[in-house]
């Protein structure tokens, strides 16, 4: 067994095991076989399958920027044209629940695009655009082989982490930090903490008001804004106090 024999779909099953060194759950999911079958095989064939295993736990970082999956060619986008809706829909499907792994397929359709014009001397790629195809593409993305997409999968992470990282004071985070004890607290500070804790829920629905000049009629305008454009009007607006 080799990374060529691991699918995206393997990955999600087995990811939590994995992470908890539970190698019989592993085996029984990759060898389709049940507690029973694995602890009736000799003690060398078990050996043997386990080790057929070690690779896992250092899967390659390399960087895939073209798939093509049922005939049709899907590339990589430049994280800086991803759309600002499109980057919200990640961060839910990266933070939102606690196995974010299960979201795979969902992460995975928004980063690779097909492109409707290739770069040419003149002009550079045109890609599709972020819409309803998200709800019928993600299955395409299960069969992948995942060393396809891991380089690629945390090369976006590592594009987000530094995002952040510039934009640093420019996101509403006190709903994840206000966890003080509250029982000392007046009821206009209660009020208070309890206000910046919506806030904090809804961070990002109010940066899309902030870039849509709070006008819920232009907020499908605003999902559309590639994603530095995006920031860089919302850090002009923090920083000019423009919306706030």
């Amino acid at each position: 067994m080799n990374w060529l024999d691991i699918r995206v779909k393997d990955w999600i099953n087995i990811y939590e095991y994995l992470n908890d060194n539970d190698a019989k759950m592993v085996l029984s999911i990759l060898y389709d076989l049940d507690f029973d079958e694995i602890e009736d095989l000799p003690y060398d064939l078990v050996i043997e399958k386990l080790n057929s295993i070690q690779f896992l736990t250092n899967p390659p970082k390399i960087k895939k920027p073209h798939l093509i999956i049922e005939g049709v060619d899907f590339y990589l986008i430049d994280f800086n044209r991803i759309e600002f809706g499109a980057f919200i829909d990640l961060e839910y499907y990266l933070t939102k629940e606690k196995n974010w792994y299960n979201n795979l397929p969902h992460i995975l359709q928004i980063l690779y695009r097909r492109k409707l014009k290739h770069e040419d001397l003149f002009e550079g790629d045109e890609w599709e655009p972020y819409n309803n195809f998200s709800t019928k593409r993600k299955d395409l993305f299960y069969d992948v082989l995942f060393v396809d997409v891991y380089g690629s999968l945390n090369q976006y992470l590592e594009f987000r982490e530094k995002l952040f990282g510039t934009y640093e004071g420019m996101f509403n985070e006190k709903g994840d930090e206000l966890d003080e004890d509250t029982t000392r607290m007046t009821a206009e500070e209660r009020k208070e903490i309890e206000q910046e804790k919506r806030i904090g829920k809804w961070s990002y629905e109010l940066l899309l008001m902030k870039l849509s000049n709070n006008d819920p009629l232009k907020i499908g305008e605003a999902m559309k804004l590639p994603l530095t454009r995006a920031f860089n009007l919302l850090a002009m607006m923090y920083e000019l106090k423009i919306n706030q």
